[in-house]
């Protein structure tokens, strides 16, 4: 297993809502940034970034 070499342990969040887009906004406007979208047939998601640079996910319900 890969472990952070700063000490810090990760956590990967994955966020779900009824309106995934407002859910990115805010996210946006606390300070994450977009990294890239991905399609699993009809599911879509975010990655986004926080501004330490951990990522996490934005999706529908």
């Amino acid at each position: 297993m890969d472990r952070p070499t700063d000490g810090r342990r990760r956590l990967h969040l994955d966020i779900h809502g009824p309106d995934p887009t407002a859910l990115r906004v805010r996210a946006e406007s606390l300070g994450a940034v977009f990294v890239e979208g991905h399609d699993i047939g009809a599911f879509h998601w975010d990655v986004m970034q926080d501004p330490e640079g951990n990522e996490f996910c934005i999706a529908g319900d």
